[in-house]
């Protein structure tokens, strides 16, 4: 061991002496016999076990407290968060896209939700091409008419609104795919009418379930809030509670009556 290390360890030393001492007097005030002479051990001990003793009780007592009152807090936080979580899968059963993409024809692109029809680049120099025209699945009826050699054409009939017509000439499409691909689109359509079934009925789910928390959770509230206050107004009247601040109130008052100071918890 160099010179550093010894010097190292001995200001380590000298720092926990300083340590002890200072909790030492901080504890049992009074002269140095009463703090560290061996005549008045006894009266320390009994100071020492009476401040053990309540804070044991009360740190208890605390965690009791601690645990009822982060009940009160999860039943809050719960209630909001299943409403949030609900709130949230509303919006997003509401919130209406197209969808991921199941299969393309020419300018007709066939997703989970809708039939896309491409933009046409506009003949005019310099000008915009005209965006892509949506058309959502549900009650939409395709149908395919005309006959090779001559362009086919398929029409969209939404349930409402304008009616989309797409040529198909027969020098670029088989006729085979393409009717392959309105059968596609039909049963999509039939598909969307199960999907929004199946949404109609879980958002009818999630205004129950709602109504269902907000009219449950203030009383819920009411109840985690009512054990919170018994628990804390038994813990005023514990019996172990009692009997440790009047043992401890015991030895403070010997330890005044000895040294003129009382010590601290």
């Amino acid at each position: 061991m160099n010179l550093v290390e010894v010097v190292v360890w001995l200001l380590l030393l000298i720092a926990g002496g300083i340590l002890l001492v200072g909790r030492q007097l901080y504890h049992y005030p009074g002269n140095r016999n009463h703090t560290f002479g061996a005549d008045h051990s006894a009266a320390r001990q009994e100071v020492a076990a009476a401040r053990t003793r309540l804070r044991r009780v009360e740190r208890g007592l605390s965690k009791e407290l601690a645990t009822a009152q982060a009940e009160v807090s999860r039943v809050k936080q719960d209630g909001r968060g299943r409403i949030k979580a609900l709130d949230a899968e509303q919006r997003r059963l509401r919130r209406w896209e197209p969808g991921s993409e199941l299969d393309r024809l020419g300018p007709l692109r066939l997703h989970q939700h809708a039939v896309v029809i491409a933009g046409q680049d506009s003949r005019a120099p310099d000008s915009e091409p005209e965006p892509e025209d949506t058309v959502p699945l549900l009650g939409l009826q395709p149908d395919l008419a005309g006959t090779a050699p001559g362009s086919l054409y398929l029409y969209l009939r939404p349930p409402r609104g304008k009616r989309r017509m797409v040529e198909f000439p027969p020098d670029q499409y088989n006729e085979t795919r393409l009717r392959a691909f309105v059968l596609q689109i039909e049963e999509a359509a039939e598909n969307e009418e199960d999907h929004y079934t199946r949404r109609d009925a879980r958002l009818a789910e999630i205004a129950q379930e709602r109504r269902e928390i907000k009219e449950e959770l203030p009383q819920q509230v009411e109840e985690a809030d009512a054990q919170y206050a018994q628990l804390k107004k038994a813990h005023r009247d514990d019996p172990e509670l009692i009997a440790a601040r009047k043992a401890w109130t015991q030895a403070a008052a010997r330890w005044k009556e000895l040294t003129g100071r009382a010590p601290r918890l």
